[in-house]
């Protein structure tokens, strides 16, 4: 497993995250991706509950996409500017196989049977992750009606299928909470020359809206998706919008966002 600390702030989910693993069954360990950011403190705390949350520290370093005006930070969504330093987790190429957790997350039962998905993965380039609710989101398409969850009210356990062509846009989205993949050299390296090639706005020429960092997993993955069911990454908001879906006894990790 492994999850990001940017920030301070992030200190205490992180270690809830790490001893809900442990207190669920887990014998892996949790590696907690830190930045320069996160002061000496915090990270003190982690080194001492290291000894016993079997947790594994790794300092790195922020990415960020190229902005519009380098000058004005404003140019890159503060909520969600953070998020591009994710892609450091696929850098842990010593590894066979890493689940990433976003820190504001809780796992409520065994969650070491999400590895067994990373078999379907055909080809370096491949994700496994839950798809993303996009109701109440911007832009217009992400409704309800579009939502992949909205076709499966009446299969909670089933929810978060296979999308396929004829589905809308919004089916294929990820939800960048929580994924798995099988770490390769390959891999990060083209990773980080898509990266590389993204324009000052954060667009792809194949994507017209390339803005956020789920957006740049959903394309680089768009023929290696692997959809993960709801409950592994089941995000509070879902119980609002899709009841028929949502089971309080089926959730795996619940997401605080």
């Amino acid at each position: 497993y492994a999850t990001l600390v940017t920030d301070s702030s992030y200190l205490a989910g992180a270690i809830v995250l790490a001893w809900s693993l442990q207190t669920c069954g887990s014998t892996l360990p949790l590696i907690v991706l830190y930045t320069p950011s996160v002061e000496e403190d915090a990270v003190r705390c982690l080194e001492l509950e290291s000894k016993q949350a079997n947790i594994i520290l790794r300092k790195v370093y922020t990415v960020l996409p190229p902005l519009d005006d380098p000058t004005k930070e404003e140019s890159l969504d503060e909520r969600f500017g953070d998020t591009w330093t994710k892609l450091r987790v696929f850098e842990l190429v010593e590894y066979d196989k890493v689940c990433y957790l976003d820190a504001d997350m809780l796992v409520l039962k065994n969650m070491d049977t999400v590895f067994s998905y990373a078999y379907a993965l055909t080809s370096s380039v491949s994700l496994v992750a839950t798809q993303l609710c996009c109701c109440n989101l911007d832009p217009n398409e992400r409704e309800p009606e579009n939502c992949p969850y909205t076709k499966e009210q009446d299969q909670p356990a089933l929810a978060g299928s296979n999308p396929t062509a004829a589905d809308p846009r919004t089916h294929h989205l990820i939800n960048s909470g929580l994924f798995v993949f099988n770490p390769s050299r390959e891999l990060r390296d083209s990773i980080h020359s898509r990266l590389r090639n993204l324009t000052p706005s954060g667009k792809v020429a194949e994507v017209p809206d390339h803005a956020f960092f789920q957006d740049f997993l959903t394309n680089f993955f768009k023929d290696g998706f692997v959809p993960l069911r709801w409950y592994y990454n089941a995000s509070k908001t879902l119980r609002d919008s899709h009841p028929n879906v949502w089971k309080d006894d089926l959730v795996v990790g619940f997401h605080y966002l």
